[in-house]
């Protein structure tokens, strides 16, 4: 298991109700990574995300303020990730 530094810019302004969120997907299905606190630049991060396995990818999707526990709209970015 690794762990991944991701930083983020040029983000759009998203409403006040809504976030950033990251996912780590894997072969078990997608898991929660954590939000990202953008700042008014569109710039976030860092967020560390860990416990990656070979073959897993992060995406980040829009979701509720506070987060969700699997993702509710379609991935805005997707990083696979090399060993």
């Amino acid at each position: 298991m690794t762990s991944r530094v991701v930083t983020a810019a040029g983000l759009p302004a998203l409403p006040p109700a809504r976030a950033y969120e990251l996912w780590v997907m894997g072969a078990s299905g997608p898991r929660p990574a954590g939000l990202l606190d953008t700042r008014g630049d569109g710039s976030a991060g860092p967020v560390v995300v860990s416990g990656l396995a070979a073959g897993d990818e992060v995406c980040v999707t829009v979701e509720p303020a506070g987060g969700s526990q699997r993702p509710s709209s379609p991935p805005i970015l997707l990083l696979a990730l090399s060993p």
